[in-house]
C-alpha cells in the first residue's frame, strides 16, 4: 500500500481534484484508510471500485465513508455477476466495455474498476465546467456536492432508495450528456445574441 499512500500524498501536494482507485482489497489497511481520510480532508474526490467479489463485501477502500464506491451493472441494468454488495454508493456500466489494449489494439473489459472509471470520467467532466451544474468553482467543490448532483443524475435500481447492491442507482451517462449538450447549446445561443 505504500505506493498508494505516496500517490495520494502527491495528489494533495499538486492540488488534484479527483482520484480513481480501481482496485480493492478484502481487508482494511490502516495506512490506506489514513491516506484516504487525509486526501478527502484536502477536498479530493475519491472514486473507488468495489471488489469483484461475486456477491461478497465491497472491500477497501470502497467501504470507506470518504469515497464514492461504485459497482458494475450489465447492459440490462442488472447487477454484474462478479459485482459485490455492501457499501455501494452508485453503479455504472462495467461489463463488456470496449477499451484500449497493448499494441495499439482494443478489447472488451469487465469489472467494477471499469464501472468506476466511467463514473470518474463523468465527475471529471462536471469538474471541468462546474458552473454548468450550479456548482461553485472547482476549489470549493467537495464529495458531498458531487454526491448530491450524482443523485439527481441517477436512476434508482433494485429496492427503492439506496440499497446494498446498486447504491442510489445507475448514473445515466446519456442523461448526463443530454443535459450537458443542452447547456452548451444555451451557451452558444447566448454567444450569438451578444
Amino acid at each position: 500500500m505504500t505506493f498508494v499512500v505516496r500517490a495520494l500524498d502527491f495528489c494533495i501536494k499538486n492540488k488534484i481534484n479527483i482520484v480513481n482507485i480501481s482496485f480493492s482489497t478484502s481487508s482494511d489497511n490502516p495506512k490506506l484508510r489514513k491516506a484516504v481520510i487525509k486526501a478527502a480532508k484536502h477536498g479530493i474526490i475519491i472514486v473507488a471500485s468495489a471488489r469483484n467479489s461475486f456477491g461478497s463485501k465491497a472491500g477497501f477502500p470502497a467501504s470507506y465513508n470518504e469515497v464514492i464506491s461504485i459497482a458494475s451493472v450489465n447492459y440490462k441494468n442488472q447487477m454484474s455477476q462478479f459485482s459485490s454488495q455492501g457499501k455501494i454508493d452508485f453503479c455504472s456500466y462495467g461489463e463488456n466495455i470496449l477499451s484500449t489494449a497493448p499494441n495499439n489494439s482494443y478489447k472488451l473489459s469487465s469489472g467494477n474498476s471499469v464501472a468506476a472509471a466511467h463514473l470518474t470520467a463523468i465527475i471529471a467532466l462536471i469538474l471541468s465546467k462546474p458552473e454548468k451544474w450550479g456548482l461553485p468553482p472547482k476549489h470549493s467543490i467537495n464529495k458531498d456536492k458531487i454526491y448530491n448532483l450524482l443523485l439527481k443524475l441517477s436512476e434508482d435500481l433494485g429496492e427503492k432508495g439506496k440499497d446494498n447492491i446498486f447504491g442510489f442507482g445507475l448514473v445515466k451517462f446519456k442523461f448526463f450528456l443530454s443535459i450537458l449538450s443542452a447547456l452548451q447549446s444555451q451557451d452558444m445561443m447566448f454567444e450569438k445574441i451578444k
